[in-house]
């Protein structure tokens, strides 16, 4: 009996230990001179206090007015050797905002957030799905999941992850005149938990593959068939569906679990409840 008993809190250990790690790591916030990134581009104007900023943060200012010769727009890169291999992703915190002054940007507002491995004819590098700026900041997360390589268009493996640096471009091509990268709070994303339990009813089964061939190649979410947090719903979270056919789905059963009395308390509970009916039964 208190093996089972034993069984429920080691689930509610892992329950705990699941959500103290689902906080997010912030890995860089230029709070600091000592933080490595290079920058790399006509203009640099590197680290300072930014209005919307949280503290310091790091900008870069670029002319998209000289032409693509020797002018390959803004690259901001981090230090080498990074190990990311525990995270599931990363977050950037970053904004576009023009030069009083001078010319003001007119063109396309994009930011290109790069991993990459090896340097120079070794170089590999992941790019995730390009994301708009506006002059108000915003935070843009992406799961390793989504980038892709230029090289083979796979996505990074755990070995890539555990050696990368972070790159965050905006290319010269995008438009004319003048114009600033400001950016802060470089997270790292935690792990996702996969769960199959797409209709959160305790269970994996077939219900829940409907809900996943339903949505396939158009859903978003953990309700329409996203196991793992990609942001879609594709083959990748049916093999989850399948490995965790017939299991306790959701961390809500891990917890109902864990929140069953040990056994003997129960038959105890039981006895005095049973013993209370018949003394009722009796007085009547």
């Amino acid at each position: 009996m208190r093996r089972i008993f034993l069984c429920g809190v080691t689930l509610v250990g892992l329950l705990l230990a699941a959500r103290s790690a689902s906080a997010q790591t912030v890995l860089f916030d230029f709070e600091t001179d000592e933080q490595g990134w290079g920058s790399y581009g006509a203009i640099t104007t590197d680290k300072g206090p930014i209005d919307g900023s949280s503290g310091f943060g790091r900008y870069h200012s670029g002319d998209f007015s000289v032409p693509d010769a020797g002018n390959f727009g803004i690259v901001d890169a981090s230090p080498g050797a990074l190990n990311l291999s525990t995270y599931s992703g990363l977050s950037v915190d970053a904004r576009f905002v023009d030069v009083p002054g001078f010319d003001p940007f007119v063109g396309v507002r994009e930011l290109d957030i790069i991993v990459a491995t090896g340097e120079d004819e070794t170089e590999e590098e992941f790019f995730a799905p390009k994301h708009t700026m506006t002059d108000v900041y915003q935070t843009f997360s992406v799961p390793f999941s989504q980038f892709i390589s230029t090289l083979d268009q796979g996505t990074p493996t755990l070995a890539d992850l555990a050696n990368i640096r972070i790159k965050l471009v905006v290319y010269n091509s995008n438009g004319t005149g003048l114009a600033r990268l400001d950016y802060d709070q470089i997270t790292g994303l935690a792990p996702v938990v996969e769960d199959a339990d797409f209709n959160n009813d305790n269970i994996v089964n077939g219900a829940d593959f409907l809900i996943w061939q339903r949505n396939f190649g158009s859903g978003a979410t953990l309700a329409q068939g996203d196991a793992n947090g990609s942001g879609s719903v594709n083959a990748a979270d049916l093999a989850i569906w399948k490995a965790k056919f017939g299991t306790v789905g959701s961390v809500a059963a891990v917890a109902a679990v864990a929140a069953v009395p040990e056994p003997a308390a129960g038959l105890l509970a039981a006895i005095g409840l049973t013993a209370l009916v018949r003394r009722r039964r009796a007085s009547r």
